[in-house]
Protein backbone atom coordinates (compact mmCIF):
# COMPACT_ATOMS: atom_id res chain seq x y z
CA UNK A 1 0.00 0.00 0.00
CA UNK A 2 1.39 2.87 -1.07
CA UNK A 3 2.43 4.90 1.95
CA UNK A 4 -0.34 7.73 3.24
CA UNK A 5 1.02 10.93 3.40
CA UNK A 6 0.62 12.64 6.73
CA UNK A 7 -1.14 15.98 6.74
CA UNK A 8 1.11 18.37 7.21
CA UNK A 9 0.50 20.54 10.27
CA UNK A 10 1.34 24.00 10.24
CA UNK A 11 0.57 24.58 13.86
CA UNK A 12 3.26 22.88 14.89
CA UNK A 13 5.69 25.20 14.47
CA UNK A 14 3.39 27.79 16.46
CA UNK A 15 2.95 25.75 19.33
CA UNK A 16 6.37 25.91 21.09
CA UNK A 17 6.07 29.72 20.35
CA UNK A 18 2.82 29.91 21.81
CA UNK A 19 3.92 27.77 24.73
CA UNK A 20 6.63 30.55 25.15
CA UNK A 21 4.31 33.65 25.01
CA UNK A 22 1.82 31.54 27.58
CA UNK A 23 4.86 30.76 29.75
CA UNK A 24 6.41 34.76 29.73
CA UNK A 25 1.97 35.50 30.44
CA UNK A 26 2.42 33.66 33.35
CA UNK A 27 5.75 34.33 34.60
CA UNK A 28 5.03 37.59 34.38
CA UNK A 29 1.90 37.24 36.10
CA UNK A 30 3.67 36.01 39.08
CA UNK A 31 6.31 38.63 38.85
CA UNK A 32 3.58 41.43 39.28
CA UNK A 33 2.22 39.88 42.63
CA UNK A 34 5.97 39.61 43.41
CA UNK A 35 7.30 43.16 42.67
CA UNK A 36 4.06 44.29 44.62
CA UNK A 37 5.02 42.08 47.62
CA UNK A 38 8.99 43.59 47.29
CA UNK A 39 7.66 47.23 47.13
CA UNK A 40 4.90 46.38 50.60
CA UNK A 41 7.97 44.64 51.86
CA UNK A 42 10.01 48.39 51.47
CA UNK A 43 7.46 49.85 52.63
CA UNK A 44 6.93 48.14 56.00
CA UNK A 45 10.54 47.97 56.17
CA UNK A 46 11.25 51.81 55.71
CA UNK A 47 8.12 52.03 58.13
CA UNK A 48 10.16 49.73 60.78
CA UNK A 49 13.18 52.24 60.45
CA UNK A 50 11.24 55.03 61.18
CA UNK A 51 9.39 53.84 63.87
CA UNK A 52 12.90 52.00 65.27
CA UNK A 53 14.51 55.67 64.90
CA UNK A 54 11.43 56.83 66.96
CA UNK A 55 11.98 54.39 69.85
CA UNK A 56 15.54 55.59 69.53
CA UNK A 57 14.93 59.50 70.38
CA UNK A 58 14.93 59.46 73.98
CA UNK A 59 18.45 57.93 74.31
CA UNK A 60 19.01 60.58 71.56
CA UNK A 61 17.10 63.35 73.75
CA UNK A 62 19.65 61.91 76.65
CA UNK A 63 22.72 62.67 75.33
CA UNK A 64 21.55 66.33 75.17
CA UNK A 65 22.56 67.52 78.44
CA UNK A 66 26.39 66.42 77.23
CA UNK A 67 26.51 70.12 75.88
CA UNK A 68 26.71 71.14 79.44
CA UNK A 69 29.13 69.41 80.39
CA UNK A 70 30.73 72.11 77.80
CA UNK A 71 30.35 74.79 79.80
CA UNK A 72 32.94 73.20 82.62
CA UNK A 73 35.78 75.67 80.71
CA UNK A 74 33.49 78.82 81.67
CA UNK A 75 34.38 77.73 85.52
CA UNK A 76 37.87 77.39 84.11
CA UNK A 77 38.25 81.17 83.43
CA UNK A 78 37.17 82.49 86.75
CA UNK A 79 40.77 81.92 87.90
CA UNK A 80 41.67 84.01 85.00
CA UNK A 81 39.17 87.00 86.84
CA UNK A 82 41.21 86.49 90.20
CA UNK A 83 44.39 86.24 88.96
CA UNK A 84 43.96 89.82 87.53
CA UNK A 85 45.84 92.55 90.23
CA UNK A 86 43.06 94.72 89.94
CA UNK A 87 40.64 92.33 91.87
CA UNK A 88 42.60 92.46 94.99
CA UNK A 89 43.32 95.68 95.08
CA UNK A 90 39.31 96.44 94.56
CA UNK A 91 37.98 94.24 97.00
CA UNK A 92 40.27 95.89 99.46
CA UNK A 93 38.64 98.63 100.53
CA UNK A 94 35.15 96.81 100.66
CA UNK A 95 36.62 94.66 103.21
CA UNK A 96 38.22 97.59 105.10
CA UNK A 97 34.58 98.61 106.49
CA UNK A 98 33.47 94.97 106.99
CA UNK A 99 36.31 94.59 109.19
CA UNK A 100 35.92 97.21 111.19
CA UNK A 101 32.01 96.82 111.60
CA UNK A 102 32.49 93.97 112.59
CA UNK A 103 35.55 94.01 114.88
CA UNK A 104 34.55 93.91 118.87
CA UNK A 105 35.20 96.70 120.72
CA UNK A 106 38.49 96.89 122.99
CA UNK A 107 37.22 97.58 126.75
CA UNK A 108 38.88 100.17 128.16
CA UNK A 109 41.28 99.82 131.46
CA UNK A 110 39.54 100.15 134.62
CA UNK A 111 39.42 103.80 135.67
CA UNK A 112 41.41 103.77 139.11
CA UNK A 113 39.75 105.46 142.22
CA UNK A 114 41.32 108.66 143.03
CA UNK A 115 40.56 107.80 146.68
CA UNK A 116 42.16 104.70 146.84
CA UNK A 117 45.43 105.95 145.08
CA UNK A 118 45.76 108.67 147.48
CA UNK A 119 45.12 106.75 150.68
CA UNK A 120 47.56 103.84 149.25
CA UNK A 121 49.85 106.98 148.55
CA UNK A 122 49.82 108.60 152.45
CA UNK A 123 50.20 105.42 153.76
CA UNK A 124 53.43 104.98 152.25
CA UNK A 125 54.81 108.39 152.93
CA UNK A 126 54.23 107.28 156.99
CA UNK A 127 57.24 105.95 156.79
CA UNK A 128 58.87 109.16 156.83
CA UNK A 129 56.14 110.59 159.29
CA UNK A 130 54.62 112.24 156.20
CA UNK A 131 57.58 114.97 155.93
CA UNK A 132 56.65 114.73 151.78
CA UNK A 133 53.54 115.89 152.70
CA UNK A 134 54.19 118.64 155.56
CA UNK A 135 53.25 122.50 154.55
CA UNK A 136 53.69 125.35 156.83
CA UNK A 137 53.70 124.89 160.80
CA UNK A 138 50.06 126.81 161.76
CA UNK A 139 50.01 126.05 165.26
CA UNK A 140 51.42 124.50 168.38
CA UNK A 141 50.37 123.34 171.59
CA UNK A 142 51.72 122.43 174.63
CA UNK A 143 50.39 119.98 177.77
CA UNK A 144 48.68 123.31 179.49
CA UNK A 145 45.23 121.93 179.82
CA UNK A 146 45.44 118.68 177.60
CA UNK A 147 45.99 115.80 179.23
CA UNK A 148 46.84 113.75 176.26
CA UNK A 149 49.46 115.23 174.83
CA UNK A 150 52.83 116.80 175.88
CA UNK A 151 53.20 118.65 172.54
CA UNK A 152 51.57 118.82 169.56
CA UNK A 153 52.54 120.52 166.14
CA UNK A 154 50.13 121.11 163.54
CA UNK A 155 51.06 121.77 159.57
CA UNK A 156 49.31 121.84 156.37
CA UNK A 157 49.13 118.78 155.06
CA UNK A 158 50.25 119.41 151.20
CA UNK A 159 48.14 116.03 149.39
CA UNK A 160 44.34 116.59 149.16
CA UNK A 161 42.48 114.09 147.47
CA UNK A 162 39.49 111.82 146.61
CA UNK A 163 36.99 114.70 147.69
CA UNK A 164 38.59 116.07 150.53
CA UNK A 165 38.34 119.52 150.72
CA UNK A 166 41.43 119.86 153.38
CA UNK A 167 43.96 118.39 154.93
CA UNK A 168 46.44 118.29 157.86
CA UNK A 169 49.65 117.10 159.46
CA UNK A 170 49.95 116.52 163.34
CA UNK A 171 53.31 115.75 165.07
CA UNK A 172 52.19 114.96 168.34
CA UNK A 173 54.58 113.95 171.65
CA UNK A 174 52.95 112.26 174.31
CA UNK A 175 55.64 111.80 176.83
CA UNK A 176 59.53 113.08 177.65
CA UNK A 177 60.97 110.99 175.11
CA UNK A 178 61.62 112.55 171.32
CA UNK A 179 60.08 110.29 169.38
CA UNK A 180 56.73 111.60 168.17
CA UNK A 181 53.31 109.92 166.74
CA UNK A 182 52.13 111.05 163.29
CA UNK A 183 48.71 112.07 162.29
CA UNK A 184 48.05 112.59 158.66
CA UNK A 185 44.12 113.96 158.36
CA UNK A 186 41.73 114.38 155.88
CA UNK A 187 38.08 116.13 155.65
CA UNK A 188 35.60 115.43 153.53
CA UNK A 189 32.29 117.90 154.09
CA UNK A 190 28.92 115.77 155.07
CA UNK A 191 25.34 117.46 155.75
CA UNK A 192 24.06 114.25 158.28
CA UNK A 193 25.51 112.05 161.25
CA UNK A 194 27.14 109.06 159.28
CA UNK A 195 25.29 110.22 155.79
CA UNK A 196 26.15 109.34 152.53
CA UNK A 197 29.88 110.57 152.48
CA UNK A 198 30.94 108.78 156.04
CA UNK A 199 29.19 105.26 154.52
CA UNK A 200 31.20 105.61 151.03
CA UNK A 201 34.46 106.23 152.86
CA UNK A 202 33.51 103.08 155.26
CA UNK A 203 32.79 100.86 152.09
CA UNK A 204 35.87 102.17 150.58
CA UNK A 205 38.17 101.67 153.52
CA UNK A 206 37.11 98.34 154.04
CA UNK A 207 37.86 97.02 150.86
CA UNK A 208 41.54 98.64 150.69
CA UNK A 209 42.52 97.68 154.72
CA UNK A 210 41.55 94.01 154.67
CA UNK A 211 44.29 93.11 156.31
CA UNK A 212 43.80 95.19 158.96
CA UNK A 213 42.08 94.71 161.82
CA UNK A 214 38.96 96.62 162.30
CA UNK A 215 36.81 98.20 165.15
CA UNK A 216 33.89 100.17 165.35
CA UNK A 217 31.80 102.61 167.81
CA UNK A 218 29.79 105.67 168.06
CA UNK A 219 30.50 108.22 165.35
CA UNK A 220 33.94 106.42 164.25
CA UNK A 221 35.18 103.00 162.71
CA UNK A 222 38.94 102.27 162.87
CA UNK A 223 41.79 99.86 161.15
CA UNK A 224 44.75 99.02 162.48
CA UNK A 225 47.55 97.25 161.64
CA UNK A 226 50.23 94.80 163.40
CA UNK A 227 53.05 96.85 161.39
CA UNK A 228 56.31 97.80 163.36
CA UNK A 229 54.70 102.21 163.29
CA UNK A 230 51.52 101.00 164.68
CA UNK A 231 49.32 101.98 161.33
CA UNK A 232 45.93 102.63 162.22
CA UNK A 233 43.21 104.32 160.07
CA UNK A 234 40.49 106.10 161.82
CA UNK A 235 37.15 107.20 160.38
CA UNK A 236 34.79 109.61 162.46
CA UNK A 237 32.65 112.52 161.56
CA UNK A 238 32.52 113.87 165.61
CA UNK A 239 35.40 116.26 165.52
CA UNK A 240 34.20 119.07 163.38
CA UNK A 241 30.40 119.64 162.57
CA UNK A 242 29.07 119.01 159.21
CA UNK A 243 32.48 117.17 158.41
CA UNK A 244 33.85 113.64 158.02
CA UNK A 245 37.68 112.89 158.78
CA UNK A 246 40.10 110.08 157.78
CA UNK A 247 42.93 109.79 160.42
CA UNK A 248 46.14 108.04 159.27
CA UNK A 249 47.85 107.58 162.37
CA UNK A 250 51.30 106.63 162.43
CA UNK A 251 53.85 105.72 165.81
CA UNK A 252 57.40 104.47 165.67
CA UNK A 253 58.74 102.73 168.57
CA UNK A 254 60.62 104.46 170.97
CA UNK A 255 64.60 104.11 170.19
CA UNK A 256 66.21 101.85 172.92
Amino acid sequence: MPETERPTNHNQGQEPANAREKLKKFLAKLAQPSLALGMMAGILASGAYLLSQCHRQPPGSASVPTPTVASSPIVLTTPIILSTPTAPLASAPQSTPLASSSATPVPSPPTKDPFEDGMRHVLQAGSSGFRDLRGNLTKTENATGHPLFRLRKIYEGTFVFGGAYAAQLEEVYYSNANQPAYNYQLFFQDSSDKGPRYNDLRGRLELMLGDFIHTSGTGYDAWASSDARGTAVLLTDRDVLGSVEVKVHVAFPKPR
